[in-house]
């Protein structure tokens, strides 16, 4: 059971990369890197800080 689930959930981290990289970079390359980043950062500092 442990070996499926972790299976599984590799799956759909793998999936999940593939095809959302494409439409994330599609959807960055039209917007404003900087405010991305200032999002992107702001928002990975909080969830180290909780």
């Amino acid at each position: 059971a442990l070996a499926f689930a972790l299976a599984t959930t590799s799956l759909a981290y793998g999936l999940a990369a593939i095809f959302g990289a494409p439409l994330a970079g599609a959807w960055v390359d039209r917007h404003d890197r900087k405010r991305i980043m200032l999002f992107v950062e702001s928002r990975m500092a909080v969830s180290a800080c909780s």
